[in-house]
Parts: structure tokens; C-alpha cells; sequence
């Protein structure tokens, strides 16, 4: 197909696609708490380029706050898409020397970013639409997401996506420079577990090593873990791949009662260890 004679109408008419997008895992979205947004796209094939107005509507409000690292597994997201070809592009495609009877489109690299990661959408086909002369072509579809995990924790902005692929009558590579924000959403912090490996008793006035392990919730944990006795700090270790090796002062009391505290990280809420108990000997 010779796109040079689509464009110029097509860059008049433009081609409006609508994203309804539902809420998470079966939250339905309503009128009342629905966001949207509506960003402009540049879509190509060769040296052609069609405008596209993407319209995202989305509804999270009724969804609760899930840790930093939560996996989605497959299909929970539902969305369902709207795409509107105007009137003059379906004439256009109808006329000679395109001669268009039917339109279908659809998508495998459509994703939504959500702070700094994002939802992946499953690749989908429409069926294809008969065109009738004068008449926006509709094409709509419910889709789902592939699996993915949520990000760091905090506010994140669910986004326009800045590019994708859109097949119909050409495939379209279609990029916008706009950030318009659908919604935001709250991402918590994943919980951890402290463990530590401390020997029972230690020789008075010589310096010991812990293995301290911090498990998070959904992904390894990053950051310090600091022993304490009482209020005292008595040693600091940085966590590698969950573990951290703490060499601990000398000058223990002859029973000592040790914590090992984890401060957390962008993505992980603190915790600590129940009171490990080291003896010191002569």
C-alpha cells in the first residue's frame, strides 16, 4: 500500500483510539472516580506519519496498597480498548487504490508505566470491522495484562505509555513526548524478616563475627544492619544478595543480649532481630 496518498487526509482526520482502562483484579471502574487523560501521538510507517489522540481512563481507588515486589500474575488487569477510525480515513482507505472493505488492528508491545516499571499488556488481536462509507469504523477489545511485579515503593504514577506498536491496515510505530499521568497509585513497602547466627560464647576482650540475613517479603532486601545492645551500637554490616557479616566490638558484659537492626530501603520497611544472647568468657 502507497501511504504518501492516506496521509494527507489522515493528517487532517487523524485517528482517535480510545483506552478505557479498568481498574486492578476486578475493581470496576465508575463514572464518579474515574481519571482520564488524553495525550497525542506521531504514528509511522515509512516516511508517512498519522496523528493518533490516545484517551486512558482508569479507576484504582478501590483497590488497597500492595508491597514493593508484589508479583501480578497474568490476566488480573483488565482493560478494555476502544479504537475510533474517523470518518475520512475509512472513506479514504474505501477508495481507490486502497480499496479497504473490512479494518482490524491490535498490539504486542502495549504497556502502561506504573513509577518505575510498568504493566505489560498481552499481545491481542481485533477482529476486523466492516467499513461502511461515511462511518467512524469502532474496533474495541477487552484485553489483559502478562505477568509482572510492582515496582518501589511510594506514589506511582500510572502514565501514557511514551511508545508502542499499533497494527491495522500498516503496522504504526507510535510515540508521543507527552507524560500524561492517569492516576497515581500507592505502592507499600515490603515487610522483612532479621535473623543472625551468633556463636553462644565468646573469649573476653576479642572481637566475633555475626551472619545476619534479612529476608524480604517479595525481593532481596539492600541497605545496613547495625548490632545493638541496649541503646549501644556495637557493630554495622551492609547487606549483600540478603546477608551481611558484623564484626562486633570487644567489651561485652559477661551475658549480653544482642538486636540486630535493619534501617530498610527505598523498597523495604526496617525490622529487627529478636535478642540474640552471647556469653563472654575468660
Amino acid at each position: 500500500m502507497n501511504l504518501r496518498h492516506l496521509s494527507a487526509r489522515a493528517a487532517v482526520a487523524g485517528i482517535t483510539t480510545a483506552l478505557a482502562a479498568g481498574a486492578l483484579v476486578g475493581v470496576s471502574t465508575t463514572a464518579a472516580n474515574a481519571e482520564s487523560v488524553t495525550a497525542p501521538y506521531s504514528c509511522s510507517a515509512g516516511s508517512t506519519t498519522l496523528p493518533i489522540g490516545v484517551t486512558a481512563t482508569a479507576d484504582l481507588s478501590g483497590y488497597p496498597s500492595l508491597a514493593s515486589g508484589t508479583p501480578v500474575s497474568p490476566g488480573l488487569v483488565s482493560l478494555n480498548l476502544t479504537f475510533t477510525v474517523p470518518a475520512d480515513v475509512v472513506n479514504a482507505l474505501m477508495a481507490p487504490p486502497y480499496n479497504q472493505t473490512q479494518i482490524g488492528g491490535g498490539s504486542s508491545d502495549l504497556a502502561f508505566p506504573i513509577g518505575k516499571g510498568s504493566v505489560p499488556i498481552a499481545a491481542f488481536t481485533i477482529d476486523p470491522v466492516q467499513l461502511v462509507h461515511d462511518t467512524p469504523a469502532t474496533l474495541t477489545k477487552q484485553v489483559s495484562n502478562s505477568a509482572f511485579n510492582l515496582p518501589e515503593a511510594g506514589a506511582a504514577a500510572v502514565t501514557m505509555p511514551a511508545s508502542f506498536t499499533l497494527n491495522s491496515i500498516m503496522p504504526l510505530a507510535c510515540t508521543t513526548d507527552s507524560k500524561q499521568v492517569i492516576t497515581t497509585y500507592t505502592i507499600s513497602k515490603q515487610t522483612a524478616s532479621v535473623t543472625a547466627k551468633a556463636p553462644k560464647s565468646v573469649k573476653k576482650n576479642k572481637a566475633f563475627s555475626v551472619v545476619v540475613k534479612v529476608a524480604g517479603q517479595n525481593k532481596p532486601a539492600t541497605g545496613k544492619v547495625t548490632a545493638k545492645v541496649g541503646k549501644k551500637t556495637i557493630g554495622t554490616g551492609v547487606l549483600k544478595k540478603g546477608k551481611a557479616a558484623i564484626k562486633v566490638k570487644k567489651g561485652l558484659k559477661k551475658t549480653s543480649k544482642i538486636t540486630f537492626v535493619y534501617a530498610g530501603d527505598k523498597s523495604t520497611a526496617g525490622s529487627s532481630s529478636f535478642p540474640v544472647k552471647v556469653t563472654v568468657k575468660k
